[in-house]
């Protein structure tokens, strides 16, 4: 028998020597790591992997719980806001502030939204799903915010400005008969319970910032915390 070839490797260290795939990306990202946990560099750390294993997105909460994705133009939404009539002065359109600017982000993202009836001025309870549904028959979810308690001024200092809200997201699937014969059946498939307040360091000084400016601040991030509840977010930005 013919002695088995001998295999001659290049010596180590040299540019020769083969590497395993992926060593030098996870070596990357493991010194990213160290670094990261060191000096807090959360975004950096993103950064250097997003260069290495190229882009990527958190799946948003609705979709990791339904397996439905609002984005690939499949289903056609409704969205409602309904918060307490405790609101006044600049805070007193809030409710209609924030379901305009909530539409605006989905819309952004790629959501599929149908006009819907305006329900600011009505409670959770005051609103017939099945009565939205016939009165939508394309749509296929509606999606529902309930404010249920918020503020926009910390309790002793109303001259210091902090947004505050808390209350319960909810999605609803509309179930058709074969040829819209009946009336629909609109399920809820899910709900998440949600906190949010603005700034979180510190309240900021109505002598620094108007109380219009503040409430208009505060919707736009309430609006992108509840909007991404039903889209992908790029990992970068979860870190903002």
């Amino acid at each position: 028998m013919r002695p088995a070839p001998q295999r001659h490797m290049p010596p180590r260290g040299s540019a020769h020597w083969p590497c395993r795939p992926g060593r030098t990306a996870l070596l990357a990202v493991a010194v990213l790591w160290i670094a990261g946990n060191q000096s807090g560099c959360i975004r950096a750390m993103v950064l250097v992997s997003k260069a290495v294993f190229g882009d990527s997105h958190i799946t948003s909460p609705f979709e990791q719980q339904t397996g439905v994705s609002l984005c690939d133009g499949k289903q056609k939404v409704l969205f409602v806001c309904t918060a307490p009539a405790t609101a006044s002065g600049d805070f007193e359109s809030f409710a209609v502030d924030l379901e305009d600017e909530v539409r605006l982000q989905l819309k952004m993202h790629g959501v599929d939204l149908l006009k819907s009836l305006d329900s600011h001025d009505v409670s959770a309870s005051g609103i017939e799903w099945e009565s939205m549904a016939r009165a939508n028959p394309e749509a296929n979810y509606i999606l529902h915010a309930d404010i249920e308690r918020f503020s926009g001024t910390e309790e002793a200092s109303p001259d210091l400005l902090r947004g505050r809200a808390n209350g319960t997201i909810y999605a609803y699937e509309i179930h058709r008969p074969p040829s819209h014969a009946g009336n629909p059946r609109v399920l809820k498939v899910f709900y998440v319970d949600f906190q949010s307040e603005y700034p979180t360091s510190h309240p900021v000084s109505a002598d620094q910032m108007s109380t219009r400016t503040f409430s208009r601040r505060f919707v736009e991030h309430l609006a992108e915390q509840i909007g991404r509840t039903f889209y992908d977010v790029p990992t970068m930005d979860a870190y903002r």
